[in-house]
């Protein structure tokens, strides 16, 4: 009886915890204007930590086909947010990095959300943001795995022990692996 109503309680702390970290992250991601469709801003942040990569291997860590890639590839690029050079061990394949342009642009979108989510802390009562501070080493526990398996507990940003990834962690990409990162965005 103990585990079964524990159990019903987990899941009912899982979908509450689902639901509001979902809505939340919806909120900033709209509120914050980024002008990059979820898709393009995981795929940049993807190569933002993880670059030069071939096409093929973006696809398969954002888990799209090949040609959805190289659409999304193409957009990105002519925007100015990546490039394409020949790989040096397959002159039939390309490599792609993030331009400075690329880099500038997911700094802002990473600043903005980080203060859309900081104006929504501000306005939790000294009790509230305790609990969520109090929190934050049980949510981080949970992705904690993550990294080690391979998923990114941001999109291409796995863990990195030492690094404070929290101020510039909101945001995320919708229609993917589900992380508490990418909870619909």
């Amino acid at each position: 009886m103990v585990s079964t109503t524990r159990a019903a309680t987990d899941v009912e702390l899982a979908a509450r915890l689902r639901l509001a970290i979902g809505r939340l992250h919806r909120r900033i991601r709209v509120d914050s204007g980024a002008g990059l469709p979820p898709l393009q801003l995981s795929v940049l942040s993807t190569l933002d930590v993880h670059e030069p990569l071939r096409l093929s291997d973006l696809a398969r860590r954002e888990a799209v086909t090949p040609p959805t890639m190289s659409r999304v590839l193409g957009s990105l690029e002519e925007q100015g947010l990546v490039q394409r050079r020949v790989d040096p061990s397959d002159a039939r394949s390309s490599l792609v990095s993030v331009t400075d342009l690329g880099r500038a642009t997911l700094a802002r979108i990473r600043t903005e959300r980080t203060a859309l989510l900081a104006d929504r802390i501000d306005r939790l009562s000294p009790r509230h943001r305790a609990a969520l501070a109090a929190a934050l080493p049980a949510l981080e526990a949970m992705l904690a795995g993550d990294a080690e398996s391979g998923r990114a507990t941001e999109p291409g940003r796995p863990a990195e022990p030492g690094r404070d990834t929290a101020t510039e962690r909101v945001g995320g990409r919708c229609g993917h692996r589900p992380t508490l990162d990418n909870l619909p965005q």
